[in-house]
């Protein structure tokens, strides 16, 4: 039953787009709930929460930390104390469920490989529904779910139940690394042909953030078994190689399409309303939150404006740094999340709070050269970290949810 519990609960980790599908007058992710009664539930079987003092020391001088700067820069305190409680919930949430696998990572990445191979399934239903355009079993909407923009035409790309691909990319991410790895014979935690399937579908979102991470996959994991970096010549292969894919991704429409429109904004010293309104949604998400970020940055470049506080500069600054346009009027894309962790801690967070987390990241991460003897329960733990920090990364370039009841 506990077991059977824990992978209900993991499963709803994958389910953060999914309300309830009746009309209260305000949106209500089903997950609210469900991690309540968990909350609830392991409070009752367990009498005792143990949390580590240190983390519990870190939580009370992190919150008092952000209200301070919250009230010196002005920023409203309601929205540091409502980011602060989401994180706390959700390590919550998080520290249960790992308490119940009794800290079991090998048991749990197993649970949760499972998990997105019939993420994966599905998405293979949705790939053969577009080609005969059978709305029905492709877009979940009427269950619930929030699908994005999603359309069932012969073009779509794959997202699977997720809010749009790149949020397949997120879920998927951890176990496509293993899967690379299984690839090369690293490991043989999956099967050749489950990694196989779970990568193809990955491919088959077309989402330019995850190819990214499929070349950052292959580049740690190529060094981990062969140590190119050691040998000049394979680096120049590699970067070839990398070259390569690039070029032949570049000419991929919609990758084209978001690489030129971005590439020609930024370049362009009098951007008018005329060239926001031409280019497409995704580089006007990216470029007006690097507005505002860089216009937040020369106001509070070291300590930022405290936690949860991007909405408040957003709307600060964006009728400032974006000219009148339709986008700017009617779209206020990624306006809570800053399209990018990466730009939304150098508002919230300033230069020294995100060198200090990249610091945390580099410093977490396990490294050792590959060799035939390591034993698979060592090996194991070094593919979640390095799965887990090419995911660090991705959601850096784009993403900027901290929690996933954000």
């Amino acid at each position: 039953m506990r077991i059977n519990l824990n992978i209900v609960i993991l499963f709803f980790l994958l389910l953060d787009n999914l309300y309830l599908p009746v009309d209260l007058g305000f949106d209500f992710r089903v997950n609210y709930i469900i991690y309540l009664l968990y909350i609830l539930y392991a409070i009752i079987s367990n009498k005792k929460i143990f949390l580590n003092k240190n983390f519990i020391i870190a939580s009370i001088f992190f919150t008092f930390f952000s209200l301070i700067i919250s009230f010196l820069k002005g920023s409203p305190i309601l929205l540091v104390i409502k980011q602060t409680f989401l994180i706390y919930i959700s390590f919550l949430v998080s520290y249960i469920l790992l308490n119940a696998y009794k800290f079991d990572l090998v048991k749990v990445i197993r649970d949760y490989t499972q998990l997105i191979f019939i993420a994966a399934i599905f998405g293979l239903v949705q790939f053969i529904s577009q080609k005969i355009g059978f709305g029905f079993s492709s877009n979940l909407s009427y269950l619930g779910f929030d699908m994005g923009y999603y359309e069932v035409t012969s073009t779509t790309r794959i997202q699977s139940w997720f809010y749009e691909p790149s949020f397949l990319v997120y879920a998927f991410m951890p176990v496509v690394f293993i899967s690379l790895a299984r690839l090369f014979k690293i490991t043989n935690i999956i099967s050749f042909k489950k990694a196989l399937f779970i990568i193809t579908i990955f491919c088959l979102s077309r989402s330019a953030i995850g190819f990214i991470g499929i070349i950052i996959s292959l580049l740690i994991i190529i060094n981990f078994k062969y140590s190119f970096l050691k040998r000049p010549k394979v680096i120049i292969i590699l970067l070839s190689f990398v070259f390569v894919i690039g070029f032949f991704l570049y000419k991929t429409p919609d990758i084209k399409f978001r690489v030129d429109d971005t590439v020609k904004l930024f370049f362009d010293k009098n951007v008018t309303g005329k060239d926001v309104d031409r280019i497409n949604l995704s580089t006007y998400a990216f470029y007006s939150n690097y507005k505002v970020t860089i216009e937040t940055l020369k106001h509070n470049p070291i300590f930022g404006t405290g936690i949860g506080t991007y909405e408040y500069n957003y709307d600060k600054y964006i009728e400032k740094k974006i000219p009148e346009s339709n986008y700017r009027k009617y779209y206020k894309i990624n306006r809570k999340d800053a399209n990018s962790m990466f730009f939304r801690l150098l508002v919230e967070t300033g230069l020294l709070g995100t060198f200090f987390l990249f610091f945390l990241i580099y410093k977490s991460r396990i490294k050792f050269i590959y060799s035939q003897n390591i034993p698979e329960s060592k090996l194991i733990y070094w593919l979640i970290n390095n799965g887990i920090f090419v995911l660090i990364l991705l959601r850096l370039l784009r993403q900027g949810h901290y929690t996933f009841i954000d």
